[in-house]
């Protein structure tokens, strides 16, 4: 009975809660996501090498697609990531990261809840918004004026874009973050291919 009792009393310690075995992810500010991916170079998780995935890539995440223009020179995308935003409504936002005459600029893209606080990012850094759809739109720059964010508009796609492979489970991409774009080869971002099938 004693030993019976001692299992029961230290059952809990056995079977650990989901939050014990998977620790929630830290949500950042926009300050602290762009923080972060200036560690990284502004190198992204990967680039999608036409605009079907970059139009799949959005909407497996968001449920919506974007569509990217061709940049101009002086804009070199270097891809997209997921990021656990503080004031998201998903479990991850999606960052288009760009380098903009050599610095780093980054779109947050997002349900429209999502807040764009100019406030939060500090000193040096400037934020812009934008609505397409149901997407909330920030880009944060070292500029004063935005440069991404005329690039990027609403798309509708195919049902069959729509049940497609679900791309940025790995890392790396492709020279072009879309079909015709001018991106040059990252040696740090190897090639991605989507999975099979």
């Amino acid at each position: 009975m004693i030993a019976a009792t001692a299992v029961w009393q230290y059952a809990p310690w056995f079977n650990p809660s989901d939050e014990d075995l998977f620790p929630p992810l830290p949500r950042y500010t926009l300050a602290e996501a762009y923080n972060e991916a200036e560690k990284k170079q502004f190198v992204a998780d990967w680039l999608c090498k036409n605009d079907k995935e970059f139009a799949q890539a959005l909407y497996s995440r968001l449920g919506q697609a974007l569509a990217m223009a061709s940049p101009p020179a002086n804009i070199i995308p270097t891809g997209l990531s997921y990021v656990p935003l503080a004031r998201s409504s998903t479990a991850q936002a999606v960052e288009f990261i760009a380098k903009v005459d050599g610095k780093g600029v980054i779109v947050f893209v997002d349900k429209t809840c999502m807040a764009c606080k100019p406030n939060e990012v500090g000193p040096g850094l400037y934020v812009f918004s934008r609505q397409l759809g149901h997407l909330t739109l920030c880009e944060v720059s070292p500029w004063d004026k935005p440069h991404l964010l005329d690039l990027l508009s609403e798309r509708e796609i195919p049902d069959d874009w729509k049940t497609g492979p679900t791309y940025g489970r790995q890392t790396g991409g492709a020279t072009s973050p879309v079909e015709g774009g001018n991106a040059e080869p990252d040696s740090q971002n190897p090639k991605w291919k989507p999975p099979p099938p």
